[in-house]
């Protein structure tokens, strides 16, 4: 705290809640500043831009104001000075009864609040209980106005204007009142609409009700008779349940007895099975036997066979000797005649065969030569299959690439598709314009680019939320960019003016991408963490990239890495001339002070990609696609070879077969001839062998006898061989007999054990099918019974399966007890039913429902008209002393406003405008009307009305009237004095400093850049000069005397 003065002596001076003294640090210009107001009016001049307004700010903020009251930034950490960490505003307000109040402000890069009072933390809520208590108002304009809000205060309509002087003026109670008022006036035509429309609406309920009564009475009559059946039927559904149960049971128990029944069939007829099994097996032994003799007999008679076939032989061998012999004897008669026929055959086959061999050598040369050819079309044939297959497997592998390339293509397309249906989602119109453009776009002369988003892709995709954020969304997502002006026109007419459709249109600028270079090389700034500019990481078509290197610059705006981001304080001083740089996380931007050189900077976290995140690499793209089209014109090359291949191919088969069948021939003449020598030879070589051949027939003949004695021998034997392999057939066949009959005895027996078998299979099967039948009946009965459960517990709305509740047996009992009578009983109660009246359920429903809102409505229309009654009651004479107060609040401001126009030799007066209905609480309001000119009549201040220099005469006088109204500690004002005439400026300065500077005035601060020369001041004005910027002394090295020596010194050497 100062402790220049004393506690007590600055209770004295100040008012209660007056700033005795300020201190900032870090906050928005200064590094550091402590000053000490003076109880009367503080003049604080200074040039623009040296942070005269920043003292308005922190007076705000350290008051609890919120930065929408000033009008600037919308964040609290935008005022720390560009750099530091946190920003302290600290200041002293004077207490008259005790400790001054010390109110420490400490404002966080994080957007928080730290709150201190009389250097203790404390609560936001104590600070403005606090500030509340000391009518300290800086979110009234009338109390406290900032630069920014100067024509706000214009602006006001009245009914704003009277709102904010009763809370400067009237105290926060009259405020309330008004308030209330607005709700109560509310609040009364409310309840008056309300009892009137509840009694309309009663009125109009009673009367429908009236109406339907003798229906109803008709119906509840039926009603009577329609429950009554219910019961009946309640009972009816039991009965049918009670008797399904019963032919249930009776049905199961008829299942049990056939089940018996089938056991003792099955329990009788187990040893049949037996038998059955042992008679088979006696048969297979008996069929093994005769397989077995059958087996003996066929050998025994194999054997038979055999020695007859031997006698066979020896007769047939026999036989061939005696016709050996007589052929002997016709030979040697035929000798001469033989060898002359085979003389004659001989010559005609060497005629023959002479004129043949002259053809040979023919034959053989045009074989060589056919083979020859055939040999080179086989090789060509070969060189053609082999061409064929590399065509083919080229062919085949083509495809494949193929294949692989489309699919790529397809994903990569995807990736466009899925940006369509993210922007189908979000902006339906920019969608629909991109339909449009589709179908129309043979109307356009030059091309047409969709938006950029579309046509661009992010070569890293951590660094799509960076373009993403340069780029605004009406460029990104909505511009549609075209090469001709005509084409741009046509387009908005169509889609923007006749499809109200919201999107955006440009021209491609007419530049060359080269001419947008960076001004540093990456290389040069690649030590501070940046790795590229944001044009290198873009991937687009070239007007695409034209246009965001003209407008957004991304030639110039490096992006960089953690490290940037890490060391951004320490890198400052290199990287500032750059307007926008990205590290990791953030972007920077940088801006130089017009009146003091300095470098202000903002940062704004970095979101992340939603338009980006997908990205197509548009150089890829377009070189599959190039290899597609290279592919499928390489692929119809080779197929328009290959069917050349295969013609000229079928050609060579064709002539190769035709070699084939000359060759064929050629090989039938060479075989004829081979043939015609070999025959020859033949015959010579037999005429040799019957002319050289001595025939001996008497040696044959003796050799031929004695053959067939040795043959007759042997038969002989054989024959008794053949004697005894009978009677041994004859023996096994009469076992076989015997083992035939025996088979026929067990087949007899097994027949008979089959037919028993039949018989018991045919009973078990007749009683399995009366069983099912009866299973049938059962489950029949069964799900009747489960079905007449379920029917009557829901007819019944219970679970019947509990047993029936005793209030069902009680009003079963007097119902009758059979289905037959229950059924006349339900036909005579549906006949009287019939008979009555016929009224809609709906009808008695909302009967019932109305005579319930009736009795409701009854209840509201007392409660209602109490509460107007009693409301009414209050608010007239709540009205009646609101007007009285108001009057005389703005008769007072009035007297005092239209004094002090007249001091400037102006008129002006205030009145309380008044609304045709009284009741309208929120259309009262302050008339200000005011003349700057003689004769001239008065005028309402309005916004557009007034010049801005009688605008801020107005306002300066209007808060000036003010002050002797209503105590407050202090009033702001900032640069009030823009615009005046310099008479009315001087003269409104003199009036600020007459009321400021009289005793048990509020403390004035009067901001402003000039101040005209030769100013009346008070004693108790005091100045406060504001020197600050980068070529300034620092206030530490201030000497006051030495200022005035020097002034002296100026002074004295000019005279």
């Amino acid at each position: 705290m100062n402790k220049s003065r004393s506690q007590k002596e600055t209770s004295k001076l100040y008012a209660h809640g007056s700033i005795i003294r300020i201190k900032l640090e870090n906050f928005v210009t200064y590094d550091s500043l402590e000053f000490s107001p003076q109880p009367n009016l503080n003049v604080i001049i200074g040039p623009n831009g040296t942070g005269k307004s920043t003292i308005v700010c922190a007076i705000c903020l350290g008051m609890t104001g919120k930065p929408s009251v000033l009008g600037r930034a919308s964040n609290i950490a935008d005022f720390i000075k560009y750099g530091k960490n946190k920003a302290t505003i600290e200041i002293e307000l004077n207490n008259e009864n005790g400790t001054n109040f010390c109110i420490r402000r400490c404002i966080l890069k994080d957007n928080r609040s730290e709150w201190f009072l009389n250097n203790k933390p404390t609560k936001v809520k104590e600070i403005e209980d606090l500030v509340n208590e000391l009518n300290i108002q800086v979110s009234n304009l009338c109390q406290f106005l900032p630069q920014e809000k100067v024509s706000e205060f214009a602006r006001m309509n009245p009914q704003e204007l009277l709102e904010n002087t009763e809370k400067a003026v009237g105290g926060l109670d009259l405020f309330e009142t008004h308030m209330e008022l607005k709700d109560r006036s509310k609040l009364s035509k409310d309840l008056e609409k309300e009892v009137k429309n509840i009694e309309e609406q009663l009125k109009k309920e009673e009367s429908i009700n009236n109406r339907l009564e003798s229906q109803v009475s008709s119906f509840m009559e039926k009603r009577k008779h329609e429950e009554n059946i219910i019961w009946l039927k309640r009972k009816r559904s039991v009965l049918i349940y009670k008797n399904s149960r019963y032919e249930f049971e009776k049905a199961k128990k008829d299942q049990e007895k056939v089940v018996q029944e089938l056991n003792a069939l099955i329990e009788k007829n187990e040893a049949l099975q037996e038998k059955k099994n042992e008679i088979d097996k006696k048969l297979n032994k008996q069929k093994n036997l005769l397989s077995s003799k059958i087996s003996q007999i066929q050998e025994a008679s194999r054997s038979g066979r055999d020695i007859n076939l031997k006698l066979e032989d020896f007769n047939e061998k026999i036989n061939d000797l005696k016709i050996d012999y007589q052929n002997k004897e016709n030979e040697s008669k035929n000798h001469e005649k033989k060898l002359k026929e085979i003389q004659l055959s001989i010559e005609a086959l060497k005629t023959e065969y002479e004129e043949s061999e002259s053809d040979l050598e023919a034959i053989q040369k045009n074989e060589v030569l056919i083979r020859q050819k055939e040999a080179d079309l086989r090789q060509q044939n070969e060189k053609l299959s082999n061409k064929e297959y590399e065509a083919k497997r080229e062919m085949a592998r083509l495809r494949s690439e193929l294949e692989e390339i489309q699919y790529k293509i397809r994903d990569m397309k995807n990736v466009k598709q899925e940006k369509l249906n993210k922007l189908l989602q979000r902006s339906k119109d920019v969608s629909s314009a991109i339909n449009w453009l589709e179908k129309n776009r043979g109307n356009f002369k030059g091309n047409v680019y969709e938006p950029m988003f579309l046509n661009m892709n992010i070569k890293f995709q951590e660094s799509a939320k960076y373009v993403e954020s340069l780029i605004p969304y009406r460029d990104l997502v909505q511009m549609f960019l075209f090469e001709n002006s005509d084409d741009m026109h046509y387009f908005l007419s169509e889609v923007r003016d006749r499809l109200n459709l919201i999107v955006n249109a440009g021209l491609i600028p007419r530049k060359s991408l080269n001419s947008f270079m960076p001004t540093k090389p990456i290389e040069e700034i690649k030590k501070y963490g940046f790795l590229s500019y944001m044009r290198e990481v873009i991937d687009a078509p070239e007007p695409i990239l034209i246009y965001l290197c003209l407008y957004h610059n991304i030639h110039q705006v490096p992006l960089g890495t953690e490290q940037t981001q890490r060391n951004l304080s320490q890198y400052l001083p290199a990287i500032q001339e750059f307007g926008r740089v990205y590290t990791s996380t953030h972007q920077y931007s940088f801006s130089r002070s017009r009146y003091t050189n300095k470098i202000s900077s903002s940062s704004t976290e970095v979101s992340e990609s939603f338009w980006l995140t997908s990205s197509i690499d548009l150089t890829r793209l377009s070189h599959y696609e190039d290899r597609e089209a290279e592919i499928k014109n390489k692929l119809k090359e080779l197929d328009a070879g290959l069917q050349k291949i295969i013609e000229e191919k079928q050609k060579v088969d064709k002539m190769m077969e035709n070699y084939r069948a000359e060759l064929g021939k050629l090989r039938e003449r060479k075989y004829h001839i081979d043939n015609l020598r070999k025959k020859l030879n033949q015959k010579e070589s037999v005429y040799k062998s019957l002319a050289t051949q001595n025939t001996d027939l008497t040696g044959e003949a003796r050799n031929i006898l004695t053959k067939v004695a040795e043959f007759s021998k042997k038969k002989s034997k054989l024959f008794a061989d053949y004697v005894q392999a009978a009677r041994n057939l004859a023996i096994l066949t009469k076992d076989k007999v015997l083992c035939v009959y025996q088979d026929a005895l067990y087949q007899n027996e097994k027949l008979r054990l089959e037919n028993d078998w039949r018989v018991y299979l045919s009973q078990k099967q007749e009683i399995e099918a009366k069983l099912e039948q009866f299973k049938a009946v059962t489950q029949q009965a069964k799900d009747e019974a489960k079905s007449s459960l379920e029917t009557a517990s829901r007819i019944n709305e219970i679970n019947l399966e509990n047993g029936l509740p005793a209030n069902y047996k009680e009003r079963f009992f007097n119902l009758p007890d059979s289905v037959e009578a229950l059924n006349s009983e339900i036909n005579q109660c549906q006949i009287i039913a019939q008979c009555a009246y016929d009224v809609d359920e709906k009808v008695i429903q909302e009967f019932e429902n109305r005579k319930k809102l009736i009795s409701q409505l009854q209840k509201d229309l007392e409660k209602k008209s109490k509460k107007l009654s009693d409301h009414q009651s209050n608010y007239e004479n709540m009205k009646d002393s609101w007007l009285q107060r108001v009057d005389e609040m703005i008769n007072g401001i009035n007297v005092k406003f239209t004094a002090l126009f007249m001091q400037l030799k102006c008129a002006g007066e205030i009145s309380l405008s008044r609304p045709d209905n009284s009741e309208e609480f929120n259309k009262y309001g302050i008339c200000i009307k005011v003349s700057f000119r003689t004769g001239e009549k008065l005028q309402e201040l309005t916004a557009w009305q007034q010049s801005g220099g009688e605008k801020s005469v107005s306002t300066m006088l209007y808060m000036i009237a003010l002050q002797e109204m209503t105590r407050c500690p202090f009033r702001v004002v900032d640069e009030i004095n823009q615009g005046m005439d310099p008479v009315n400026e001087r003269k409104v300065f003199d009036i600020i400093v007459q009321n400021s500077c009289s005793k048990h005035q509020a403390q004035y601060f009067l901001l402003t850049p000039k101040l005209l020369p030769d100013l009346a001041f008070d004693d108790k004005t005091n100045v406060i000069c504001v020197f600050n910027g980068p070529e300034n002394l620092p206030h530490s090295k201030y000497s006051l005397k030495e200022f005035v020596r020097r002034r002296k010194a100026l002074n004295e050497k000019n005279a």
